[in-house]
């Protein structure tokens, strides 16, 4: 396996927020899912990677070379694109010079990738960036993320202000970048069901600590909803993480489908239905079980 991105024991202190530690590694070829509600820490996350703010501990790897020390910036700088508020730091420009003033800044720039995405996204170039909507600076975000051809893409809530017909577009412009095995996608969002589209990994953060990364395939194929007869007494499980009554059942939504199944066939438990649940609800009950231990 080769890894693309590692973040190492990251940790950012703010007076009413801390980060981390953060591990995290992002395999090549993947898109990694970073999901967390608004204030967890996930832009915090990806503007450390990229030098916007300053970790007070660990250390950042691209391609196994240390970047979070920022002297290997052109090592990385042509390889990485990013999607993030407050990117364009001269706002009274129009958009296509900003563009043009960032295509000198890469090695790599396409105008004629650049001017496919403005068609794709229907993006009015002319329009000074002061100027530009929420989704309209989205847009402008995803053009120079991508028009230098990156190998990995940073993505901070890529589909902020965007209509569905924008956000459907650029989900398939994602899955043709992914059709390159090299590049990879750290994806940072609190949108889950824009997320199950893409996604491979899935890591979870909450109150700056990541509380779950796995593989999406396994979460799915491990969390189910099982319905076992009202009168049954209570399971000593890690694996069960909520236990309800709905209607004349018992309703447990277990993480470990084959352990609670052994549990309850040993308890000789009749289990009456079963079935999968999707990313959404997934991930709504890791966070509310977080909430509440």
């Amino acid at each position: 396996m080769s890894y693309i991105l590692e973040i190492c024991d990251l940790i950012v202190n703010f007076p009413s927020f801390n980060l981390g530690p953060i591990n995290l590694k992002l395999l090549q070829g993947r898109v990694h899912a970073y999901i967390g509600p608004n204030g967890a820490g996930k832009s915090t996350t990806i503007k450390s990677i990229f030098g916007a703010i300053k970790p007070d501990s660990g250390l950042i790897k691209f391609n196994n070379e240390i970047i979070s020390d920022r002297k290997s910036l052109r090592t990385w700088i042509n390889s990485m694109g990013i999607v993030t508020d407050n990117i364009f730091q001269w706002t009274n420009i129009k958009s296509a010079d900003s563009l043009a003033f960032l295509s000198k800044m890469y090695d790599n720039w396409d105008f004629d990738l650049m001017n496919s995405l403005i068609d794709r996204l229907s993006f009015d170039s002319s329009t000074v960036i002061a100027n530009l909507s929420t989704g309209e600076y989205t847009k402008l975000s995803i053009i120079a993320a991508l028009s230098h051809k990156p190998s990995l893409l940073l993505l901070d809530e890529p589909t902020n202000g965007l209509d569905p017909f924008a956000r459907n577009e650029l989900i398939d412009i994602l899955f043709e970048f992914m059709q390159n095995d090299e590049n990879s996608i750290l994806y940072s969002s609190h949108i889950i069901p824009e997320i199950d589209k893409i996604a491979d990994e899935i890591a979870i953060l909450s109150d700056g600590k990541i509380i779950l990364n796995e593989e999406k395939s396994n979460l799915i194929e491990n969390w189910r909803k099982i319905y076992i007869p009202d009168n049954t007494p209570e399971l000593i499980d890690s694996g069960i993480f909520e236990r309800k009554i709905e209607n004349d059942s018992i309703a447990l939504v277990c993480s470990d489908y084959d352990k609670v199944c052994s549990q309850l066939k040993n308890m000789n438990i009749e289990i009456k239905s079963e079935e999968y649940m999707n990313l959404e609800q997934i991930v709504l009950s890791i966070f509310k079980k977080a909430k509440y231990d």
